[in-house]
């Protein structure tokens, strides 16, 4: 097990390189009605990260609604780049209903000041399960179905020699109609390849502590269980409307430390309608230890369904 005075650091430089890039000379705001590569036109904004924006668009090629995924920055700007051609690259290789597709990635070179780096994608046109979840509690069958949909989602994931390694709720988006929900995983800005096999340097590692396994804090080799966890922690969530560690002080050390040591609380004791057979799964995934948890996320849904049918019996 990694010495916990690991912990500290591993979790100030997190911290660093989590925090969002100021706008700067190469800001791309877009606004309706533009034209991206003389074939994109901009409907709408739909969000904005620490690194670009995601427009609604339409595609005039191919006459679809696309999301644009813009980067601030040119051809310089390294992490932003990265990050996108990651996306790009990792993404294409899935094909799943519960995955968001990626279309292409390409730059306009027509742009005033600099090329506008872009990747499309699917539409989803729902929420993020993040925001449903801060709205209001669900129901057992509504958590139920959307477990067994990520996993799918994340078993197509891992079969495709990725890993995810940043599988939050806010990284889950809903389709329309909502019930019965149907959810997608999203962003795989973060991914890595399944062959990864060494500790990975700081400043390659990134996401968000409070899904993040163990390991992944501190900066060892990432793996299909370290998306495991991440997939506990989300239907942790998703069961309980909290998270397994959260800590009273805080502490992100603390936290990271907690898992590294100690099993959260089940979540039936947050949930009385969550059976021992979940519990178990839930914590399972939960490990400190990556040995202790399911290989990857195929075996994960193996033993989900097996809870499912004995639970209709």
């Amino acid at each position: 097990m990694p010495e916990l005075a690991e912990v500290a650091v591993a979790t100030r430089s997190r911290a660093t390189l989590r925090a969002k890039r100021p706008l700067g000379e190469f800001d791309h705001r877009l606004s309706p009605g533009n034209i991206v590569d003389d074939r994109y036109r901009i409907v709408s904004l739909l969000g904005r990260g620490g690194m670009g924006e995601v427009y609604s668009a339409y595609d005039a090629r191919l006459e679809r609604h696309v999301a644009l995924k813009t980067v601030f920055g040119d051809i310089e700007d390294e992490d932003a780049l990265s990050q996108l051609t990651s996306e790009a690259g990792y993404g294409l290789r899935v094909r799943h209903p519960h995955v968001c597709e990626i279309y292409e990635r390409g730059s306009d070179e027509a742009m005033a000041r600099a090329p506008l780096h872009y990747l499309t994608m699917e539409l989803i046109d729902g929420p993020r399960l993040g925001t449903l979840l801060r709205r209001r509690r669900l129901k057992l069958e509504e958590v139920t179905t959307i477990a067994r949909q990520l996993l799918r989602g994340l078993t197509a994931i891992h079969q495709a020699g990725v890993l995810h390694l940043d599988l939050k709720s806010d990284n889950v988006m809903l389709r329309r109609p909502w019930r019965p929900h149907e959810v997608v995983i999203i962003d795989f800005g973060l991914s890595a390849s399944r062959k990864v096999s060494r500790r990975l340097p700081e400043d390659k590692i990134a996401g968000t502590v409070s899904y993040m396994a163990p390991e992944r804090v501190l900066a060892l080799n990432p793996s299909a269980e370290s998306d495991v966890f991440s997939f506990g922690v989300v239907l942790y969530e998703l069961l309980t409307q909290r998270l397994p560690f959260a800590h009273a002080s805080g502490s992100q050390a603390a936290s990271v430390v907690r898992r590294l040591t100690d099993p959260p609380r089940p979540p039936s004791a947050f949930a009385a309608a969550v059976s021992p057979e979940l519990d178990a799964f839930v914590l399972r995934c939960l490990e400190g230890s990556r040995r202790r948890r399911f290989r990857d996320a195929g075996q994960a849904l193996i033993a989900f369904e097996a809870i499912m049918a004995s639970t209709d019996d």
